[in-house]
């Protein structure tokens, strides 16, 4: 599954800050790039989380997602820049 996330990243002080927007998700870095792997870190966490916990579906449908009938693998090979390929 192909989950495309908006990230919002903003100056604050001498750091970054870089919100996932679909999933309310924060993580900072010195770079604008240091935050936006981050944030994308932060995401696959809580993701395999959900994952693990059997709650990733119902997240996933809250956040807005449509799940496909496909079983779904996280593989970080796959990301590219503002994509989370599940």
């Amino acid at each position: 599954m192909r989950i495309i996330c908006n990230t919002y990243i903003k100056k604050e002080g001498n750091m970054y800050s870089a919100v996932c927007i679909e999933f309310n998700i924060a993580s900072c870095g010195y770079t604008i790039e240091e935050a936006y792997e981050n944030v994308i870190e932060a995401v696959e966490i809580h993701l395999n989380d959900a994952r693990e916990l059997g709650t990733l579906n119902e997240m996933l449908t809250e956040a807005g997602f449509e799940i496909p009938e496909n079983p779904y693998y996280i593989n970080r090979k796959y990301l590219v820049k503002g994509t989370l390929n599940y």
